[in-house]
């Protein structure tokens, strides 16, 4: 019983991926302007400075 349940526990690894059960959400993607952002009451805003480039980046 113990090798059925470690090859079931191998076999469904492989098999079903965490990217495939957990699909991630799709945020949108860095922007220069904040506000062509799609940001809701809910949601919150990185700005990352970084060598004098300042991008803001929504979060979840």
């Amino acid at each position: 019983m113990p090798l059925i349940l470690m090859g079931l526990a191998v076999l469904l690894t492989y098999k079903m991926p965490q990217e495939n059960i957990f699909q991630a959400v799709d945020f949108p993607d860095m922007a220069l302007d904040i506000a062509s952002l799609p940001l809701q009451d809910d949601r919150q805003l990185a700005v990352i400075e970084y060598s004098r480039v300042t991008k803001a980046d929504p979060l979840d």
